[in-house]
């Protein structure tokens, strides 16, 4: 299965949420005063998902495909695998 960005987006929640657990792959997270934001990638874009550990819930998702979007995780990689 592959979704484009905007058949992602425009999907449901639910179904999104669906898609993103089950097809997505972690990359990476951090911390936003006290929401958690996961990073996944999901065919050929980006999704994070905004947990709020208190209420144990998916606050919200967002995608985006642009690079640029990706700095506040560039610095927490370990790509240290990919170097010969």
């Amino acid at each position: 299965m592959e979704f484009p960005l905007y058949q992602f987006k425009a999907l449901s929640a639910s179904d999104q949420g669906t898609i993103l657990f089950t097809e997505g792959v972690h990359l990476g997270g951090r911390l936003d005063e006290q929401i958690i934001i996961v990073l996944y990638q999901l065919f050929s874009f980006h999704v994070e998902a905004y947990y709020c550990p208190k209420t144990n819930e998916i606050l919200r998702l967002r995608s985006f495909s642009t690079i640029d979007q990706l700095a506040p995780y560039l610095n927490k990689m370990d790509i240290s695998h990919l170097l010969i």
